[in-house]
């Protein structure tokens, strides 16, 4: 049977975990972001269409390949 100080420890250690996944999803998503729009922006001064950053916008694998060719890694 564990005593109560443990059973604390055992919560802060999982709230500490979930805050720690919480800011890594944000991070994660906040630097998405970031490539995304230089992509975009990369794409726009080199000329590219709206339609082909329409694609690059909904189509993931299409995006991945652009963001090699533009040297976004």
């Amino acid at each position: 049977m564990c005593n109560l100080g443990e059973a604390i420890a055992r919560k802060n250690r999982e709230e500490g975990r979930l805050e720690g996944i919480d800011e890594g999803i944000d991070e994660g998503i906040s630097k998405g972001e970031e490539k995304l729009g230089k992509l975009i922006l990369k794409m726009n001064d080199s000329g590219s269409s709206q339609e082909e950053m329409k694609k690059a916008a909904s189509d993931a694998k299409y995006r991945a390949k652009l963001y090699v060719s533009y040297g976004i890694v």
